[in-house]
């Protein structure tokens, strides 16, 4: 069903989703562009696909995207979505540099908190963290440095984490679908 083309189209199809739905929550406050039962910036995408590249690849010939490849970068433009918006990028972003950003002399979480908490899965840099919170000039650029150990860090979590819940609905299809 995948092919190598067609595996790039998603994974460019997934990036150029998350950009969209982080532009349209994070910077204008428009609606969420990847959340809900219909992922508007899937459902866009595939339609982009389908009217201007596939119309010009036909006449290519044997160039177009067949219906199974279609499906595939469908499959993961849709699934992408769930991973840049309220299924992980706004809950785990916010979560793992909240401790730093919150703490001060009055809740005392750095007394309390700070010990228990592993300081490889959160950003240490004070500024990129306020700078999450708050925003950051239009003249700097976005500190990704401060972000790269602590994502590389819940990656092997995430993936497992994905990867169970692709696997439990294998393995209960039978009871549900024949019972």
């Amino acid at each position: 069903m995948l092919t190598v083309r067609s595996f790039i189209a998603g994974v460019i199809f997934v990036a150029i989703s998350a950009v969209m739905d982080q532009y349209s929550s994070n910077v204008v406050h428009a609606s969420n562009l990847a959340v809900d039962h219909m992922a508007v910036a899937a459902v866009f995408l595939f339609f982009m696909l389908l009217l201007i590249l596939q119309i010009f690849l036909r006449f290519l010939r044997r160039l177009h995207f067949t219906e199974a490849e279609l499906l595939g970068v469908y499959i993961m433009s849709f699934v992408g979505c769930t991973v840049v918006t309220m299924g992980l990028g706004s809950y785990l972003l916010p979560t793992i540099a909240t401790p730093q950003y919150y703490a001060d002399s009055q809740n005392q979480w750095n007394e309390v908190l700070g010990p228990y908490l592993k300081k490889w899965l959160m950003p240490q840099d004070k500024a990129s963290i306020i700078g999450f919170f708050e925003g950051i000039p239009n003249t700097q650029t976005i500190p990704w440095r401060a972000w790269v150990k602590p994502l590389l860090a819940w990656f092997p979590f995430l993936l497992s984490l994905y990867l169970t819940m692709l696997c439990i609905p294998i393995l209960m299809r039978k009871q549900w679908v024949e019972r």
